[in-house]
């Protein structure tokens, strides 16, 4: 078996982990957590499952295959093992039937119909895998849909494996947009089969979910806000509310890499800059006025907005307001990201109407985000929903000044301006209308032309929140779970 007395060992589970395979938040975390907990002394075991894009050329298969019963039907896969990450043991399940496709969770016809039978093999996979690998986790980690029977499979099917006996697991939602939510009919592919479709169980209604499961059996759940876990609990459009509301959420927000976001190294910016000499943000903003193809302004306020654009972000309500904005206030404004098509041709329009005034990039790059951080004067996040970001904490980086809504991890950490005791550096709507984006545009333009700006600039420079304090709290928390063994 695989222990060793000075270090605990984690077994982290999701669909996704940077460096290997990411489509967004989830593997960025997923990737980060499995690195930082090697970091902080757990002896971390990565399971991903392999998909086409995954080389394993690099890899160790293990020679014994896995063979996993689910009950309807038995399905054998190769186990891989990767070093690729420091201080981590990857293992990749391969089966090809399931995982070998273009996309990861959908083709250009929508998501891929088994689903439910993909992940729920994978779940199953991660748990038969032990006795073969050797491992006898203290704790499991399982993230978001995808993963979310494996509290359940722990405590029933796979109860009895020795290497089991003292494991304890936790269960991070990513966003309750996202359920795993599929027709009564998947049950049989969970390989719990009939008996779990009950209302204390799997069933939500009339179909199965997943989620459900995890924060019903795992021994601790947590979300990626401090906001985000109290707005779960009470959102009475969300189902799981109630259930959630009856045991406690723990909450670990995701700090940043201040070496990779800092203005003063930053190799990604036209000039680079601190909070004791600001004098080189002046030219990032002249850099990202010429690449936007707006006028070099030096003293009008820009905004910007980087996200995708999508409906719950809050992009069209931005659009739909600034646009009679913009006819009678000087201020600039660049909009980046990729999505929506309606969205879309509104801000080619919004651009169109005001081509000095507003600057549309339909893109999504490392480069381009860190010139749109450096150079504007103040980043919009007006979402109705957002479960965890790090824009903000980004943002404050650079001296760029938050204009949010009050809406999950969005406000956490954030600190509103207070202007007689010249403290906070970030402006906060309590709602997310059309009246709301007009006051935190006429706040930004308030202290644009004020002698505050330099305050308020330094202010939000000095905000500290590095991601090395989120695996302290990771570190506590698996702990805490671990001594209750």
């Amino acid at each position: 078996m695989i222990r060793k007395d000075q270090q605990k060992i984690v077994v982290i589970a999701a669909a996704e982990a940077a460096p290997f395979v990411w489509t967004g938040g989830l593997g960025k975390t997923a990737g980060a957590l499995a690195e930082g907990c090697a970091k902080a002394g757990f002896s971390v075991f990565l399971f991903l499952p392999r998909y086409k894009s995954v080389s394993i050329t690099e890899c160790e298969k293990i020679t014994e295959p896995l063979t996993v019963d689910m009950g309807i039907t038995k399905r054998t896969a190769a186990l891989y093992k990767s070093k690729q990450m420091k201080g981590v043991t990857t293992i990749f399940v391969e089966h090809n039937e399931l995982f070998d496709r273009r996309g990861l969770y959908a083709s250009s016809e929508g998501a891929y119909p088994d689903n439910c039978a993909r992940f729920s093999f994978f779940s199953h996979a991660v748990l038969a895998a032990l006795p073969i690998l050797g491992i006898s986790p203290d704790l499991i980690h399982a993230h978001d849909w995808h993963c979310a029977l494996i509290p359940l499979l722990i405590k029933t099917i796979y109860g009895s494996l020795k290497e089991l006996k003292r494991c304890k697991s936790l269960f991070t939602i990513h966003s309750m947009d996202f359920q795993g939510v599929f027709p009564p009919t998947d049950i049989v592919w969970t390989g719990i089969g009939w008996e779990g479709y009950t209302d204390d169980n799997l069933k939500l209604g009339e179909s199965i979910n997943l989620l459900k499961s995890a924060i019903i059996w795992a021994d601790a759940v947590n979300t990626q806000s401090d906001r985000y876990a109290q707005e779960i609990a009470t959102d009475g459009n969300n189902p799981l509310s109630p259930l959630l509301a009856e045991r406690e959420r723990h909450s670990v927000v995701n700090g940043i890499d201040y070496q990779r976001y800092n203005p003063a190294s930053d190799k990604l910016i036209a000039t680079r800059f601190s909070a004791t000499d600001m004098a080189g943000k002046t030219a990032c903003k002249s850099a990202l006025q010429r690449r936007a193809g707006l006028p070099l302004e030096s003293n009008t306020a820009l905004i910007s907005l980087y996200t995708p654009l999508e409906y719950q972000k809050g992009v069209k309500l931005f659009a739909d307001t600034i646009g009679p904005y913009l006819a009678n206030h000087e201020l600039q404004c660049i909009i980046c990201g990729t999505g929506n098509f309606a969205i879309t041709q509104q801000l080619e329009y919004l651009q169109k109407i005001f081509p000095q005034k507003v600057s549309f990039i339909p893109d999504d790059n490392e480069d381009l985000y860190h010139a749109v951080l450096a150079g504007s004067d103040f980043l919009m996040l007006p979402s109705y929903n957002e479960p965890y970001q790090t824009h903000t904490f980004k943002a404050c980086c650079y001296g760029t000044i938050p204009l949010v809504t009050e809406r999950g991890s969005l406000v956490d950490r954030m600190k509103p301006w207070n202007s007689d005791q010249k403290e906070g550096f970030c402006f906060i709507a309590s709602d997310v209308t059309s009246e709301s984006i007009t006051n935190l545009t006429d706040s930004a333009l308030n202290i644009y032309s004020s002698s505050d700006l330099p305050i308020i600039q330094r202010n939000a420079m000095h905000l500290s929140f590095p991601f090395t304090e989120t695996i302290q709290e990771y570190s506590t928390l698996y702990n805490l779970l671990i001594k209750q063994s």
